[in-house]
């Protein structure tokens, strides 16, 4: 098991997969560009496989745990907001 992803890692990793982007979207490619283009994907490749347990148990958080809270407060908030809605039109007659 690797060590856990550092911020400065991530802000890293953020950087490659913007920089990466760029390339592909260029029309053209000069030789340097294409050897960027390579490094980008090979550390990419790595740091990600490296790091899959951690990435894998944050999907799992996210989709099982903080979507059900998420849809819970917008009932909750939905719920508040239609009471209020109704006290406005009772004071309002």
């Amino acid at each position: 098991m690797s060590t856990p992803i550092t911020r400065e890692q991530a802000v890293q990793a953020s950087k490659a997969v913007r920089r990466l982007t760029e390339l592909r979207n260029m029309a053209t490619h000069t030789a340097n560009e294409d050897s960027e283009q390579l490094g980008l994907v090979k550390f990419l490749d790595t740091f990600f496989a490296d790091h899959q347990g951690e990435f894998l148990a944050c999907w799992f958080v996210v989709r099982d745990e903080y979507e059900p809270m998420i849809g819970m407060f917008s009932l909750l908030q939905l719920r508040v907001n239609n009471f209020n809605q109704a006290r406005e039109k009772e004071a309002a007659k």
